[in-house]
This record gives C-alpha cells, structure tokens and sequence, in this order.
C-alpha cells in the first residue's frame, strides 16, 4: 500500500514537471508550418483579407478551426500564448475524457505521458486543429456510448460534438464508420431478426454517406479526398500498399519510442533505422490487438472508433504523425501494463517507458528551448532556409518597431513575413 502511494505520489510530480515544461511555450514565437500557414490564409480569407482568387479561397481544409482562429483576431486574442494554451488544455481535457472510455491505472502518469509525446509537445505549439479536434471527438464518442448504456437523450450532445468534430477535421467521420461497426457487432443476432435494426443499421450507412458525399462535393470542398487517397494505385501498383503500411508502421513506431525515425538517421546514418521503428509499429498494433482480445476492449463502442480511425490512417496514402494524435491515447493505453488496473508492468514495460520518459523530456526541453531563446529559435526552428530568413526578418522589425504590408499568399516567403509581423506581438 505504501509503495502504491509513493508511485502515485512521483507520477503527481512527473505529470507537474511536464505540465511546467509544457507552459513554457506560452512564450514560444508564433510557429508556422505548412498546416499553420494554411490555417491562417484561410482565416485571412474569411475575415475579408484574401479575395476569390487567393490559394486560400481554394483550400479544401474545413472551416472550424479557421473561423476560431478569426473569433480570436477579432478579440485581439490571437497569439501564439493562447493558441499554446488552447491545445494544452485540449490534451488534457481528451485525456480525462479517455479515461471515461476504458479503466486507467495512475492517471497522472498516463496524463503525463499523453503531454510528453513528441508529437503532442510538437504540435501544441503550432495554430493546428488536431488536438482540439481530439477533444470534441472524444466527448462525442463519450455522449454516444453514454446514449448506448444510460439514456438515449445522450445522442443530442453526440451529434452535436460529432458535427463540430467534423467540421475543425473531416476525419471525424469515423464516428459514424465506428458506429456502424459497434452495431454490427452488438446486434448481430437482432438485425437478423428485427426489422427495426436494420433500418437503423441502414439510415446509418445512408447518413455517412451523405457526409462523405458532401465533403467531396459542396463547395467547400475544393479538393476531392477520394481523388487524395489514390485508391487506384492499390490495384494498378499493389507496392503501394507496402509503402502506406510501412509510412503508418513507422509513425507508431515513432509514438511508441517517442522520437521521429528521423532525428535518429540524422545522427547515426544507419539505413535499416526507419525498419526498426516499422518492427516498433507491429509490436504496437500486435499488443492492441492482444489487450482488446484479453480485456474484452472490442465490447464497447469506443474501440470500434478507434479501429475506423486507424484503418482511415492506414489508407491515407501519406506520412505524418500528426493523424495519430487522437489514436495516441488509446495505443499508450494498450502498450503499457502501467496503466491497465489488471495487469503489472514487467521488466520490458518498464524499460520502454523508461525510454518514453527520457526521449520525451528532450523533447519538452528543446520545444522550451526554442520558445525562450529567439537564438536557440532562429537556430534549429524548421529546416528551410526560407523559413529562417522570413523569422530573421519579422524579428529585426519587430524590435524595430516596423510592421509589413499585406501580401497575396503566393508570395510564401513574404506572405509569412505579414503574419508574423501581425499575429507574432
């Protein structure tokens, strides 16, 4: 009992020490990426800065989260300390509400870990919808398997968040997808029988494709997704289902180690690394697949989700560990012993997560580095010397007291220049 106490009591301390490192990039100059710049185009267009015949107005990215990026312009809130803010307090909201779906041992430490992914403590800088997304995804997944097991009045505010979902991320269609296969699986035996069921079953699949169809074809969607995920290529060169297996692989691999394939190549040059972190990524899926089994996990609606939303990732047809942000919590949960209350971390377990605290405390401290020392930032932040020119000079101006003139958005270079000199205070 004793020691139970103290581990909960050093898990209270490590999650302190990260959520204190996390704060630091409140600090941070506002981070642009090809997302975020993006993002803030597209805010640019709908407050009336950009005209028709901007990238922006032809962006296929959903409005959500760019209309919140205007609301906060328009309450002069718009930087980088509340944007920071902003996706901390989604990380730890989406990690409470995950706590809801399945029973976790040592919250602090799984909220802990949550916070110190690298993928999390990279993106928690950056104006990106992902983890706010995360947030209203679980509460909805959270109001449906409420609607399921308490009242069916619980499927208002599901919908409700669903569509907000939806809107910030079109990925957020997996909850209907997630849906539809916890039905399957639930009422096997009584869509068979009743009618009723089946109707359910089918208004189901009517409604996801409804919003399927309307994201490819109302004018919003710019750009069609269907056409994005290539799916010809799977029949015309089969390879290419190697190559989008190992792309997700490895990014699971990535979460699991906590460090991207990359940073490891860039100090080792070693060309079997990216198949080590590829061999991570099939422990990962194996161990998911072995606890769902083991702990009856496939017996609530949260994992059918899940599952819709890996097998999406799985089809995409391109590298980035940012579409696991919300399949992060539910893959640390099924990797680690620590945080099941009926299983006991062995020697490997302990040693992995000994590694996963390490590597992500480099992380906390570097993106803490780069928010405190315009140096340090000007000296690591992205890897384009265009994007270092563009941050020497916002930052000469800045101190100069200087701002710049607005600019169409296929100048890039000077385009970041103006957002910089107007959202970076």
């Amino acid at each position: 009992m004793l020691r139970s106490t103290t581990f909960r009591y050093r898990s209270f301390i490590l999650l302190l020490l990260v959520v204190m490192l996390a704060s630091l990039n409140v600090f941070t100059p506002l981070r642009i990426t090809t997302d975020s710049f993006r993002y803030l185009n597209i805010m640019e267009y709908l407050g009336g800065g950009l005209g028709p015949d901007s990238l922006a107005a032809a962006d296929f990215y959903p409005h959500g989260y760019p209309y919140l990026l205007l609301w906060l312009e328009r309450a002069h809130a718009l930087n980088a300390a509340v944007l920071v803010s902003l996706n901390i307090i989604s990380v730890i909201g989406s990690s409470y509400l995950f706590t809801r779906f399945f029973p976790v041992k040592q919250v602090s430490l799984f909220f802990a870990f949550i916070l110190m992914s690298f993928i999390n403590v990279k993106h928690m800088t950056l104006p990106v919808a992902d983890q706010l997304f995360t947030l209203f995804l679980f509460g909805s997944i959270l109001c449906a398997a409420n609607g399921f097991e308490k009242s069916a009045a619980w499927f208002i505010p599901a919908i409700m968040l669903a569509a907000i979902a939806i809107y910030l991320r079109t990925a957020g269609i997996v909850l209907f997808a997630g849906l539809a296969l916890y039905l399957l699986y639930r009422g096997m035996g009584r869509i068979k029988s009743h009618k009723h069921y089946r109707l359910i079953l089918f208004v189901l699949l009517i409604l996801l494709l409804a919003i399927i169809a309307g994201i490819v074809l109302l004018p919003e969607g710019k750009v069609s997704y269907i056409d994005q995920l290539a799916l010809g290529k799977c029949f015309t060169h089969p390879s290419s289902i190697i190559t989008r297996l190992g792309y997700h692989l490895q990014e699971m691999g990535e979460m699991t180690i906590n460090i991207p394939a990359s940073q490891v190549m860039g100090r080792l040059h070693l060309a079997f690394i990216p198949y080590l972190f590829i061999l991570a990524g099939l422990i990962v899926a194996y161990m998911v697949i072995r606890k769902a089994i083991i702990l009856c996990l496939y017996q609530k609606l949260p994992f059918w989700i899940f599952m819709a939303y890996a097998a999406m990732i799985f089809v995409w047809p391109y590298y980035d560990t940012r579409f696991l942000i919300p399949l992060m919590p539910f893959a640390l949960y099924c990797l680690f012993p620590q945080f099941d209350p009926g299983l006991r971390a062995g020697y490997p377990a302990r040693a992995v997560a000994g590694v996963f605290i390490f590597l992500g405390f480099v992380s906390l401290c570097y993106s803490a580095m780069l928010s405190l020392s315009k140096p340090k930032f000007l000296q690591y932040y992205g890897n384009e010397p265009k994007l270092t020119n563009a941050y020497k000079v916002h930052f000469e101006k800045r101190d100069a007291g200087q701002s710049s003139a607005a600019h169409n958005d296929r100048d890039t270079t000077a385009r970041i220049i103006y957002l910089l000199d107007k959202y970076d205070q």
